[in-house]
This record gives structure tokens, C-alpha cells and sequence, in this order.
């Protein structure tokens, strides 16, 4: 669908309304996590969320191994995700 979106308005508007249900999932669990963070800094790390997802998936693709990553992307950035949000919500040793 990707490729095909590089050519086909309809398969464009397609790929670009997939993007945007993924983002709202994803902004909408950030959200959930950190209900401290505005709604504009949960869109923002989940637009950088899908896009670690896109090109993960180009390079490991599915339940492949690379460089040390043995589960599927969407794994890997839900993972590191759970570690950031619990780093983020330990109080300061400043």
C-alpha cells in the first residue's frame, strides 16, 4: 500500500487515514500514561512513536532479528515506551 500510495491519490488518502487512526491510538495511551502532558506534547511523541514504527519495520520487518531486536517493531517501540514513561514519572535527583 505504500508503494502503491506513491502513485494513487486513493491509495494516498488511504495510507494518510491509517497514519492518523495509529497516532490517535497511540497519543491517546501516551495521554493515558501521562495525564500531566498536554494533548499537543502526547501528538507530538506519538507522531515520532509511528514514524520509529514505519522505519523499524522497513529494516527488521516482522519477527525478524536485527542488530539485537528480536520482537516485532511495534514491540520494541511499545517497550521502550513503558521504559520512558516510567523514567519520566520518577521524581528528579536534582
Amino acid at each position: 500500500l505504500w508503494a502503491l500510495s506513491l502513485n494513487d491519490p486513493a491509495a494516498a488518502r488511504l495510507m494518510d487515514t491509517i497514519h492518523e487512526l495509529e497516532r490517535q491510538v497511540i497519543s491517546g495511551l501516551i495521554g493515558a500514561s501521562r495525564p500531566d502532558w498536554s494533548q499537543e506534547d502526547c501528538e507530538s511523541l506519538a507522531l515520532h512513536v509511528t514514524a520509529a514504527i514505519e522505519g523499524l519495520t522497513l529494516f527488521i520487518g516482522r519477527n525478524k532479528k536485527s542488530d539485537g531486536i528480536y520482537a516485532a517493531p511495534e514491540q520494541e517501540i511499545a517497550r521502550v515506551m513503558r521504559v520512558s514513561l516510567e523514567t519520566a514519572r520518577r521524581p528528579s535527583k536534582c
